[in-house]
C-alpha cells in the first residue's frame, strides 16, 4: 500500500456561477473511508445500470469509471481488493 492517508471530505457545493465548494467535514477512519469508497463503487454500477437504456455510450464511460473506481481502491484500501475485484 502506498504511503499516506485516505481522507474523506464532506462538501457543501451552493449553487450559481460563484458557487465554490465548502468543506464542511473529513474523516480520515479507514473504516469509515472503505464504507464511502464502497458507496463510490455501488453508485458508479448504479449510475450505469440507469444510463443503459438512454444512453448506452455514457453508461460505458461510467462502467470505465466503475472499473477505474475499484482499481484505486483495491490498491489503496487493504482488504477492499476482493471487493474491488467484483465485475460492474
Amino acid at each position: 500500500m502506498p504511503k499516506g492517508r485516505l481522507r474523506v471530505v464532506i462538501t457543501y457545493e451552493p449553487s450559481g456561477p460563484t458557487g465554490r465548494p465548502i468543506p464542511l467535514a473529513s474523516l480520515t477512519d479507514p473504516g469509515n473511508v472503505a464504507h464511502a469508497a464502497r458507496a463510490a463503487m455501488e453508485e458508479s454500477v448504479r449510475r450505469a445500470n440507469v444510463l443503459s437504456h438512454s444512453d448506452p455510450g455514457l453508461s460505458e464511460v461510467e462502467r470505465a469509471e466503475g472499473a477505474r473506481l475499484r482499481h484505486l481502491f483495491g490498491a489503496l484500501i487493504p482488504g477492499l481488493s476482493a471487493q474491488a475485484a467484483r465485475p460492474v
